[in-house]
């Protein structure tokens, strides 16, 4: 889309069907929340980990929501940033290929999904209503689904009263950001209705001197076709083009006579500070352009007052192009490659090696689900069936090409100069590769990506009774899952328990399987064995006060198979084009810890959520490399603390005045990478802020904002938890709803 043309496209929307107001005339879904069921940043109702709205004090289940006032107060543009300061223990594994979000819960890659549906794990706020963060078990509703836990996005609907969001920011590091949210009923008429999301980005990443182009559009359709029947359909597009770093920066320890390749913060010459004695080298990065498209349909219909259907149709595809590089750590010695001593620090030599990939995703997903509700005088029971399915098509290209002479591939140190090699202390923004050669032109490095047709579906049914006054809520379901690769199928059960044992206070406890498929060998796609485990929660949720003080605390044990992770001593040799796993699988592995989460409101002018984690995951005795024995496993803070607060003043002089931030602070050791050599990403923990002053106004009837926030005030050198945070920046915005 041509940039010119987007402003005014977005003000001729915005005008359209201004001052138009009406009533909403169909019920609400028992597949949905109402945005409204919130009260500051408490949120009363969830649907994540059983598929329809629950009360979230009658859930046995450990769940953290983020809701739309709190994402507004934190103000920042990916899903990760906001669960950082609000979920302790969830952790960020940073930012990784085609800028995908992911996440690590209790000490295992946790699932993302959208509106409850399974994606490529990329956000945009400017779309996002909601953010539900399941801790624990929910496979037997989503399939391929971490012990862990799973984070949703709910995004935002159409609705029946026309009103307008427009939002500018400019900050120091990431330069200018629009954004806009443009909802109108159609045709005069409560039946049809339309919103309109998305922002623009022109500026650096959250790598200092990188700079891209970002633009993001979400069309949402609502069309109420019957007093009975309401179809959604929701199209998600995301342009993006430039630079960005595919892993992380790299450092030599010379405390280990330069013995160890291990993971390092920025160095003053790339952006930031290391401690002394820290000798930076080289990471590999991109220069990428790359496209996400999304469709999603929705059709639900009230076949009475007992039973309610629901279709889901999802469509999500991905393409990428760029030329990019990976490290040659052949040299590295105890890392469990060649024998080699690394030279003196004044002239580290890190070989690189230059490839063109050109990559096309492509996945489609239909789910059906019916369900019956039915109520006496002594209990309610919500039954709910579902069947789905999913194939990924074959007619898209998945390969890469590597330079076919080692001699072309350079060497990267101060001084040296050739077309794939550059200066380390070159700005971030000059360090690409410009090959002279066609990369199309190149050897053949890999071709991936595995195929499917629709095959055999996947079966679920959950039971939801509640009894005894509505004090005792009982979940149980069971999932029928096939495992493509494998060619075989689990039973998968599930049951939980929560009671209100007096007014204030409900204990539960929560149990279930959980399978997941581990793929296939990139090489030789040979399937990879299927990793099973067993969880369960046991805590107790409170509700005191009137509702102004609200929480839980949990007690959460998982027993894990075949957890794949990293093996040192698989070697392989980039340079040569040889690609092959360089995993093993744990025969078993486990995490045990616990967590609690406090929200408090006790006037309408303060609220604040805080949340802490203290986690324990490791690999058990028995792994095939003796050296993992008893190791952690990556990416899990030991222990984690939160915190995010607001005042506002809502009378007098400064009504409209509101100020706040949050903190997260992790203790570590956090390891990345693999549990055998263990390179730390940050040994003594850290601690990071934001914060954030807004005045709010009223002009012409509309009503105004304006805000100066600062981001990683006290360090900025570290992701929330483990990988690398945005430079610290300080930013000024406003924003326009009528």
């Amino acid at each position: 889309m041509n940039r010119n043309l987007l402003v005014p496209l977005i003000f001729a929307l915005a005008s359209l069907g201004y001052g138009q107001q009406s009533e909403q005339i169909f019920e609400l879904s028992p597949f949905s929340v109402s945005p409204d069921a919130s009260e500051g940043y408490r949120t009363k109702d969830i649907v994540t980990g059983t598929k329809i709205a629950t009360p979230l004090m009658k859930s046995p289940l450990t769940v953290g929501v983020v809701n739309q006032e709190l994402l507004d107060d934190i103000n920042v543009d990916r899903v990760t940033d906001a669960v950082a300061f609000t979920q302790a223990g969830v952790a960020n594994t940073g930012r990784t290929w085609q800028d995908q979000e992911t996440f690590v819960f209790r000490g295992y890659e946790g699932t993302v999904l959208r509106n409850g549906v399974r994606f490529t794990s990329w956000t945009d706020t400017s779309n996002i209503e909601r953010v539900e963060v399941a801790k624990g078990p929910s496979a037997i509703l989503y399939g391929f689904v971490a012990p862990g836990g799973v984070v949703n996005y709910v995004t935002k609907r159409p609705h029946s009263v026309a009103n307008t969001k427009l939002k500018a920011r400019y900050s120091s590091n990431y330069g200018f950001r629009g954004e806009f949210d443009i909802n109108r009923p159609l045709l005069d008429s409560n039946k049809l209705m339309f919103r309109l999301t998305g922002s623009q980005a022109d500026g650096s990443t959250w790598i200092q001197y990188q700079s891209i182009n970002d633009l993001v559009l979400t069309p949402t359709l609502r069309w109420q076709a019957t007093p009975n029947t309401t179809v959604d359909y929701e199209f998600s597009y995301r342009k993006r083009k430039g630079a960005f770093e595919r892993i992380r920066f790299y450092y030599l320890n010379k405390d280990e006579n330069f013995e160890s390749l291990v993971l390092a913060p920025y160095n003053d010459e790339l952006g930031g500070t290391v401690g002394y004695d820290w000798n930076p080298g080289i990471t590999p990065w991109a220069d990428a352009e790359w496209t996400r498209r999304r469709s999603e349909l929705r059709i639900e219909h009230k076949i009475n007052d007992h039973f309610r259907f629901l279709a889901i149709g999802s469509d999500d595809y991905g393409h990428v192009e760029q030329v990019t590089s990976f490290t040659n750590f052949k040299a590295v010695r105890n890392i469990g490659y060649e024998d080699v001593q690394v030279p003196d620090a004044d002239n580290i030599l890190l070989s690189v090696m230059p490839i063109y990939e050109n990559v096309e995703s492509h996945n489609q997903y239909l789910e059906a689900n019916l369900l019956a509700q039915f109520q006496t005088e002594h209990f309610k029971s919500n039954t709910l069936v579902g069947i789905s399915a999913n194939r990924s098509p074959s007619t898209y290209p998945n390969n890469g090409y590597y330079a076919p002479d080692v001699s072309l591939i350079g060497q990267i140190d101060y001084t040296l100069e050739s077309p794939y090699t550059v200066r380390v202390s070159d700005p971030l923004s000059e360090r690409y590769y410009r090959p002279d050669t066609n990369p199309e032109d190149w050897e053949l490095w890999f071709t991936t990506g595995s195929t499917y047709d629709w095959g055999r579906s996947d079966l679920f049914l959950t039971q939801n009774i509640s009894a005894i006054d509505d004090k005792l809520n009982i979940l149980g379901g069971i999932r029928r899952q096939q495992y493509r690769e494998l060619q075989i199928e689990r039973t998968l059960p599930q049951i939980g328990v929560i009671y209100e044992l007096t007014p204030n206070f409900s204990p539960y406890v929560i149990w279930s399987e959980t399978a997941e498929s581990n793929g296939r060998t990139v090489r030789y796609k040979e399937p990879r064995p299927l990793s099973e485990s067993k969880a369960w929660d046991a805590g107790f949720k409170f509700d005191m006060l009137e509702s102004k003080l609200t929480g839980s605390f949990t007690y959460f044990n998982i027993e894990k198979t075949n957890l794949a992770i990293n093996d040192p001593r698989l070697i392989v040799d980039y340079a040569a084009g040889l690609v092959d796993d360089t995993v093993t699988f744990t025969p078993g592995s486990e995490s045990k810890g616990y967590e609690a989460s406090v929200q408090y409101q006790p006037n309408p002018s303060f609220q604040m959520i805080t949340s802490f984690a203290k986690t324990d995951a490791r690999i058990l005795p028995g792994d095939p490399n003796p050296e993992a024995d008893n190791a952690p496993l990556v990416q899990v803070p030991p222990e984690s603390l939160t915190f995010f607060g607001r005042y506002k003043v809502n009378d007098g002089r400064f009504e409209g005045l509101s100020f706040g931030g949050g903190f997260v602070k992790n203790w570590g050791p956090v390891y990345v990478d693999n549990p055998v050599t263990q390179p730390l990403a940050n040994e003594d923990g850290n601690f990071q802020v934001n914060a954030f002053v807004r005045y709010s106004f009223t002009v012409n009837e509309r009503d105004m904002s304006i805000e100066l926030s600062g981001s990683n005030l006290t360090d900025d050198r570290w992701m929330m938890n483990g990988g690398f945070s945005p430079p610290r920046e300080i930013a000024v915005s406003t924003e326009i709803r009528f």
